[in-house]
């Protein structure tokens, strides 16, 4: 018979490798495999987050300073490009100092313009220039071949200053080189906005030219002028790529660098931040995370090497022990399997359970089942000695830690909903019970603790309390929040003798950002007015949301009635300023406004809806008295107000009551002096008050809707009277209706144009619709197609109003118009104002250069038509020829053909519109 001399010695090594001696040896190196493994990972993630996290740095900020950069080069091209058009226009003549009070320069501060002929002479400049001439400037030679150049930085004779210089060539009639447009600026004022606290102390912002050269360099605080690095290399393949690390040539310093190049000068804008000073806080960072993976290992070595030493010590004991064992083994095994049971119970448990030790003050865990490692992070043999206490992080006195403190001194059960941490450090809510375990003698030995993670329910709960009481667009506090703070504070105030002020915002002409822009715009624009409330008060005052663009700020305040209203105008003008700062927003620049009403506990309320709708009475009387302004409540804007609802109530029974009219003034041709047209205008005659004008109550009908239907009406009434005049035998003539912007919002107005000239029988030709220039400049895009779905119904059209607000004359060729009438706050002052006559004058040069007819508003004198004649204005009207009358006025002035003296026009007018 062979025997197997192989089995006994293998089960021999197997049954010694399992030895805890031998086994923890084996499981310390698997562990420190873990966590040097999880470390070294851990430390290749930081290194990863923190590069891309500085790529990001450097592309958001090259867009920011690229947006700066470019907002001042345009500013700059603009102002050439109109000194060019002064100059060429005006034969070579040009008043810089006329164009600088009328505001058609930039700043002086920082800008210097000048004019050179053609020999390099400067010839005239807004302020004295570093040179007076520029013939042997490289900059001013280029002009002779190319339409626009920019200079190196040059320096000036203040010492340490250079500049650099935007040039433009000026052409006489004949094409041939007549000298340059010259604007100047300090090359330090494109890297002004350097801040240390973004760029580092070794970050770069530098304007380089397509030459190589370097117009200006800004690190920390050092400044570099004409620096040659090479502008190809320094140029990125794709602007949209990240940037990476690159040694930067011009100061040998390693940076996350990246370069855009502006199209319209020969420039590049370049941002740079410091691969040094970026990565330093993830080397700190990696070397805690060393030391503490060094530490872990050598405490896990201790202990484990400690525990092997007490194994080996307890199997030397277990020898012995074997025989007396042996005779309890049917016992225990009894007793194991009934433990073994309840093991597997508490193993599977979905909550964590805590078996604590009640014989010491720190109650240290004895037992941790796989719950808890599940829910913690923590393994059973990390938290196994400590004091439940240590998930509790540094929140060791929160309220619910006290009941389970007194429920352990009372030996007794408790239950709190404490905030624990995990292990990565992230926090979770833990409904905690414990309970008292006894001994033979009654003696409480153990506590047995059950954890609960109710960290969905409670974020769920925290949830709805935010939205509750929070703005979910602005994260401001909302109406029901409002409340509660306001009533409050006027208990408080009521308490101490003190007062509130309640400030009621509405941001001015919100709609014409949101029909404009879009709401996208709007929201951001509301976001960033609430940022800017919220920097201007103190950490006790409230800032509040009610809905749309209306916001409500709660000032607690003390003192005297004096030094009151004094701290409220203070914070005040403070938010008025703060919100009116300029900025961008869907690649449009916006300078928004703001209107504010102000009312004080207990004067002006002794409750939060009184005080809450008094604020929002002076509000409104801010606005009425011109916007961007504030106004305290006062009886006299309550009387205002009041008059103010009931002048809204009657304008709704006046549309049913049929109580408006229309006048008509005519509009005169100022080569043959007839009347050629006609304006209808709207007034209210009021059944106690009398005849009422437009400006009255328009605003009233614009606010309310009611503008709508009392537009329908002017339409329907003027083509009406003007077929009623036609059928008189009178001269037929074309008659002009204003269109509102909530008209003009209708998706269907060519429509209701078409139905009232269906309706009246006048043909379309004899109709002009006019359209304010803030309607069809604000939004183009939506304006174009409006004018030609009008035009195609067959009316002719006029833009009201024309450079009072901020036209883009690039869309005025787009727009299918047939006259552009001069507000009358420029005709009114054209005989006292130079300003007012010279942009009357390019008006007129402007439309005539595109076909159209110019009319002019507001004529009341013989000084102010003689200047329009001799200027070539087409149309006029206004008092001095005829107020507006009635219909059977008008009628009278056509029968008797009333005219003005003829004028000789030097130019051929735009055929009349018939």
């Amino acid at each position: 018979m062979t025997r197997d001399f192989a089995t006994p010695p293998l089960r021999r090594g197997l049954s010694r490798i399992a030895e805890p001696y031998v086994l923890f040896p084996i499981v310390a190196a698997i562990l420190l495999a873990v966590v040097w493994g999880s470390t070294l990972s851990v430390i290749k993630v930081e290194y990863g987050t923190a590069d891309r996290a500085a790529s990001q740095s450097t592309l958001e900020l090259a867009e920011t300073y690229e947006a700066q950069v470019v907002r001042v080069l345009r500013e700059i091209d603009q102002s050439l490009k109109f000194i060019k058009f002064a100059y060429e226009s005006g034969n070579g003549r040009i008043d810089l100092a006329d164009l600088k009070s009328k505001g058609l320069l930039p700043p002086d501060l920082v800008f210097t313009v000048a004019i050179a002929n053609a020999r390099g002479d400067i010839v005239a400049s807004s302020r004295a220039p570093d040179m007076t001439s520029v013939a042997g400037q490289e900059f001013f030679t280029e002009l002779r071949n190319e339409p626009v150049s920019v200079s190196r930085p040059l320096p000036t004779r203040v010492a340490g200053e250079w500049k650099l210089h935007f040039n433009r060539r000026l052409d006489r009639a004949d094409g041939s080189f007549a000298g340059a447009a010259i604007v100047s600026v300090s090359a330090t004022y494109f890297v002004s906005g350097y801040e240390t606290r973004k760029l580092g102390e070794s970050g770069v912002l530098a304007i380089l030219g397509r030459d190589g050269i370097f117009r200006v360099r800004r690190t920390g605080d050092s400044l570099y002028f004409g620096g040659v690095t090479s502008y190809r290399t320094a140029m990125p393949v794709d602007v949209d790529d990240s940037p990476a690390v690159t040694l930067n040539r011009w100061d040998h310093v390693r940076r996350y660098t990246s370069a855009r190049e502006l199209y319209d000068f020969p420039l590049a804008v370049i941002v740079g931040l410091s691969e040094a000073e970026q990565l330093a806080p993830t080397d700190d960072r990696v070397n805690t995370y060393l030391w503490r993976a060094a530490e872990g290992s050598v405490a896990l070595i201790l202990v484990l090497a400690g525990l092997g030493w007490m194994a080996w010590k307890l199997t030397q004991t277990r020898v012995k022990a074997y025989r007396a064992l042996q005779d309890e083994i049917d016992i225990r095994q009894v007793a194991e399997h009934a433990l073994n049971l309840r093991n597997r119970a508490i193993e599977s448990s979905v909550n964590a359970i805590l078996i604590l030790d009640a014989s010491l003050q720190s109650y240290p865990i004895e037992y941790a089942n796989p719950a808890f490692e599940a829910i913690t992070g923590y393994q059973a043999g990390e938290a196994i000695g400590r004091g439940f206490e240590f998930l509790l992080g540094a929140e060791h006195d929160q309220a619910g830690m006290q009941e389970i403190r007194h429920a352990l001194r009372e030996r007794r059960e408790g239950h709190a909903v404490l905030r624990n941490f995990r292990k990565d450090g992230r926090p979770f809510w833990n409904e905690f019970y414990i309970a008292p375990v006894r001994g033979d003698r009654g003696e409480v030995t153990h506590y047995v603790g059950v954890m609960n993670d109710v960290t969905e329910a409670k974020s769920y709960e925290e949830q709805l309390a935010h939205q509750a009481n929070f703005d979910s667009l602005t994260g401001l506090a909302n109406r029901n929040l409002l409340q509660d703070r306001l009533h409050q504070a006027i208990a408080t105030a009521r308490r101490d003798a003190g007062s509130v002020a309640a400030v009621f915002l509405d941001v001015d002409n919100f709609k014409l950002v949101n029909d404009s822009l879009g709401h996208d715009v709007g929201d951001e624009l509301l976001k960033v007015v609430g940022e800017r409330l919220k920097a201007c008060v103190r950490e006790s005052d409230t800032v509040a949301r009610l809905g749309g663009d209306e916001f409500v700020l709660v000032l607690p305040t003390k003192g005297d009635a004096a030094s009151i209203e004094n701290d409220v105008i203070g914070v005040v003008r403070k938010l008025l300023a703060q919100v009116s700062h300029p900025l961008v927003l869907g690649d449009r620049p916006i300078r928004p406004t703001c209107s504010l009403g102000v009312s004080l506990f207990p004067q002006d309320g002794e409750d939060a809806a009184t005080l809450l709708k008094n604020a929002d009475a002076a509000m409104y009387r801010a606005k009425e008295l011109g916007r961007n302004r504030f106004q305290f409540f006062t009886s006299d804007v309550n009387d205002r107000i009041r008059r103010r609802l009931e002048l809204e109530s009657s304008l709704r029974l006046a549309l049913e009551r049929d109580e408006f009219e229309l006048h008509y003034q005519p509009q005169v041709n100022l080569r043959e002096g007839g009347i050629v047209g006609v304006e209808a205008l709207v007034r209210w005659n009021h059944p106690q008050k009398g005849l009422i004008g437009p400006s009255d109550f328009i605003g009233f009908a614009e606010e309310s809707g009611l503008i709508v239907q009392l537009g329908d009406w002017v339409l329907r009434r003027a083509c009406a009277q003007n077929k009623a005049w036609q059928e008189e035998g009178l001269p037929a003539i074309p008659i002009s209706v204003n269109m509102s912007a909530r008209q003009c919002e209708q998706d269907d107005i060519d429509q209701v144009v078409a139905r009232a000239l269906d309706e009246s029988g006048l043909m379309p030709k004899y109709l002009e619709l006019e359209i304010t220039e803030s309607i069809s400049m604000a939004n183009p895009e939506q304006s174009v197609p409006l004018m030609w779905r009008l035009k195609e119904t067959g009316v002719a059209l006029s833009i009201d109003d024309f450079g009072t607000g901020f036209s883009n004359l690039s869309y005025l060729k787009r727009f299918p118009v047939d006259r552009l009438k001069i507000d009358l706050s420029f005709v009114r002052e054209i005989t006292t104002d130079p300003g007012s006559l010279a942009i009357s004058e390019a008006i007129i040069t402007l439309s005539h250069s595109l076909n159209l007819q110019v009319v002019a508003e507001g004529v009341e004198t013989q000084g102010q038509l003689e200047l329009l004649g001799d200027r070539n204005c087409d149309l006029i009207q206004g008092y001095y020829f005829s107020p507006p009358v009635t219909a059977d006025a008008f009628a009278a002035l056509l029968r008797e053909d009333r005219r003005l003296p003829p004028r000789k026009i030097t130019h051929d007018a735009p055929a009349l519109i018939m």
